[in-house]
């Protein structure tokens, strides 16, 4: 079992807020909350690059499961600002469909 913590440090949480303007990356409502593109649970870092914000519903939602239309949006929306995804694709291969 994986230990829960470390969660993104404030500093770190409050970057990718801004970064995605307070919106959830998945749905486009007002997001308060940061979400582990791949969960902690996957491997997924605690690193900037690896956290987008979201929703508090999407983020109930893809809870910690690596989830293919999740995975893509993120996928792109993490491109469009200038992060590197390239390390995101081994892990689509562990993507389930919805």
């Amino acid at each position: 079992m994986y230990n829960r913590t470390p969660t993104f440090s404030p500093t770190v949480r409050e970057a990718i807020l801004l970064r995605d303007n307070f919106v959830c990356v998945y749905c486009g409502e007002p997001a308060w909350q940061v979400d582990h593109v791949i969960p902690r649970s996957a491997g997924g870092p605690t690193r900037k690059f690896n956290g987008v914000a979201c929703c508090k519903r999407c983020n109930s939602q893809k809870a910690a499961r690596i989830e293919v239309p999740f995975l893509e949006m993120a996928i792109i929306h993490l491109s469009q600002c200038g992060e590197d995804t390239t390390w995101l694709d081994t892990f689509r291969g562990n993507a389930q469909d919805e």
